[in-house]
């Protein structure tokens, strides 16, 4: 796949990060990953690391990054009580990159977000005011937006070279792999699977042809 072998990783507790984690071992990939509580963590393998700490733990972040070939974040703030936790994180996360000349990231985040600097969508905004609301997704919603729009703003333009997933519009489910996710055109109101994000992850985080696109997947 490639001859650069290590990953930092945020959000390696999560379902799909959980599962991204694992395909990344099984192909032999080195990864660094962020956690709160490395104690209550079961995978083990000799090429995996867990640094210890949180999206505020600045020393932290830099020692999951250092000497990183890419950052995937699959992490997200829907249960979380912390307000703007991954547009923090992502003020944070940025100049360490740019210190420890680390230039790729993965980013995910949800199909019901709002790109930059493209029209909104009707039904997505209805979507929005309905079931996001219904489901508590609204808060974690408005997060994500900020990122996109800081790493739009911000990150791509100090070359920074970013992917950005957008999975979900119906929903993340657990469960075996049902297909292999494909790049639309367009919000796909269809549900997925986390291993099947995670899937797709893994086969396109060093895909340069997708360097800067934000990317409805389904």
């Amino acid at each position: 796949m490639t001859s650069q072998k290590n990953i930092a990783l945020f959000g390696a507790t999560g379902s799909s990060g959980k599962e991204f984690l694992l395909q990344a071992l099984k192909h032999n990939f080195n990864v660094k990953a962020l956690v709160r509580n490395p104690d209550k963590i079961e995978i083990e393998n000799s090429k995996l690391q867990y640094i210890k700490g949180d999206f505020k733990s600045i020393e932290a972040i830099r020692s999951v990054i250092k000497n990183a070939d890419f950052v995937v974040c699959m992490a997200g703030s829907l249960k979380s009580p912390v307000k703007d936790l991954m547009f923090d994180f992502i003020r944070i996360l940025h100049p360490l990159m740019i210190q420890e000349n680390v230039a790729n990231l993965t980013y995910q985040a949800g199909a019901l977000c709002y790109i930059p600097r493209q029209r909104k969508s009707l039904v997505v905004s209805l979507m929005r005011t309905t079931i996001g609301k219904i489901a508590g997704a609204e808060v974690s919603l408005s997060d994500h937006d900020k990122v996109l729009q800081y790493i739009d703003n911000k990150m791509i333009p100090d070359g920074i070279k970013v992917i950005v997933t957008l999975p979900g519009a119906a929903g993340l489910n657990s469960g075996p792999s049902q297909r292999e996710l494909k790049i639309q055109k367009g919000v796909k109101f269809s549900a997925s699977t986390f291993i099947d994000v995670a899937n797709f992850t893994f086969l396109n985080f060093n895909n340069k042809e997708l360097h800067g696109k934000f990317l409805y997947i389904a």
